[in-house]
């Protein structure tokens, strides 16, 4: 009988424990947003669909250049929308003010179709947003959205909760500035069990590669539903 007891506590301790644990499967790239000077019109890339009015500046003769319109990443119920616009551009704060303009806020929101029910993500010109799907195991919403890749790379994940709102679970560079990290960046993530980890360090011009020895470690929280971070010593070399 002690026996019996002691498995079937085994059992539920060692179930519990992966019920708890979200396991992230996969990151699949959905499409990019590109913001192109002198009047920050959008280009759109990899969009499931695109309903949007092309610029009518003469500097943009694409045919692939958008000035306003909602963009659709993904399918279904947690499919992102991208709301963008580039009229801020035309504003007297935006004159005034440039990119610290209260205007840039109109730029871009993203999450869902209805744009009361979005997260407001500026995006002033010239950046580029690539849009990764985090999938998972517990059919959580996630996207990991990819700024500047190839200059200064920055990360937000976002993502629908199961309440349905739209939420940002976290950004790099407040966690780098949590830290006291200058001088260097995030540069590159992969999925690990319930973290999405990043690569932190230096671009080494001698050598033609990044000198990492941190990595920022994004660790999902089931009892809070949110992403916790630490910072983990390593080393690449």
């Amino acid at each position: 009988m002690k026996k019996f007891l002691l498995s079937l506590i085994f059992v539920l301790i060692f179930t519990t424990a992966n019920c708890f644990a979200m396991e992230l499967t996969q990151s699949i790239k959905l499409g990019s947003i590109s913001t192109l000077p002198p009047w920050g019109v959008f280009n759109i890339e990899g969009a499931t669909s695109n309903q949007g009015t092309l610029s009518k500046e003469a500097e943009y003769n694409s045919g692939r250049d958008y000035a306003k319109g909602v963009a659709c990443f993904g399918s279904g119920e947690g499919a992102l929308y991208v709301h963008y616009d580039n009229s801020y551009v035309y504003s007297e704060d935006f004159k005034l003010e440039a990119f610290h303009s209260k205007e840039l806020a109109k730029s871009c929101r993203m999450g869902d179709k209805n744009i009361e029910y979005t997260l407001i993500l500026p995006l002033s010109f010239p950046h580029t947003c690539a849009i990764y799907q985090i999938t998972n195991d517990v059919g959580l919403n996630l996207y990991l959205l990819e700024y500047d890749k190839s200059a200064v790379p920055s990360y937000k994940l976002i993502g629908k909760r199961q309440d349905g709102k739209w939420v940002r679970y976290f950004e790099t560079v407040a966690a780098e500035q949590y830290y006291g990290m200058i001088r260097a960046f995030c540069h590159n993530f992969k999925l690990d069990g319930d973290k999405i980890i990043f690569e932190y360090g230096r671009f080494d011009v001698v050598d033609k590669k990044f000198k990492t020895n941190i990595e920022l470690q994004f660790i999902w929280n089931d009892a809070d539903q949110w992403f916790g971070v630490e910072m983990i010593n390593c080393n690449y070399d």
